[in-house]
């Protein structure tokens, strides 16, 4: 996920593991999450 989003991987784990609340995700971050998650879907 990080390779495909340019999300650093650090960051993926944080918000995974709940260290980083997902109310607080920058709308970049769940931009780039969203439409990573619209291209995986599709395949």
């Amino acid at each position: 996920i990080s390779k495909d989003t340019g999300v650093a991987l650090s960051v993926i784990q944080n918000y995974r593991s709940g260290k980083y609340s997902i109310e607080n995700m920058t709308l970049k971050v769940a931009k780039k999450l969203h439409e990573y998650y619209l291209n995986k879907k599709g395949e």
